[in-house]
């Protein structure tokens, strides 16, 4: 999910293809974990208009909330462990 986040923060289409090799996974592997993200609705799928063959992903409206709370949380536990560091050394 992190990078269709990354990506739709580029504003740039993210192919299925272009998924399962930035996550280093088989195009089967890929295809099952995008359907199951659309299942829960956190991806829509959607089909090239000039390469049917061709299909993007993007991350839905509430997966973005998702993974920017996620994010935020990440970012403020590293800044209270950074402070507990500093307590730690004194």
């Amino acid at each position: 999910m992190l990078e269709l986040y990354i990506h739709h923060r580029q504003q740039t289409a993210t192919s299925i293809t272009s998924l399962c090799v930035a996550a280093k996974i088989p195009p089967s592997t890929g295809l099952r974990w995008v359907a199951l993200l659309e299942k829960r609705g956190l991806v829509v799928r959607e089909a090239d208009p000039f390469d049917r063959r061709k299909s993007y992903a993007r991350l839905t409206s509430e997966a973005i909330e998702r993974v920017e709370r996620t994010l935020d949380d990440a970012m403020e536990s590293n800044r209270k462990l950074g402070i507990e560091r500093v307590r730690l050394v004194n």
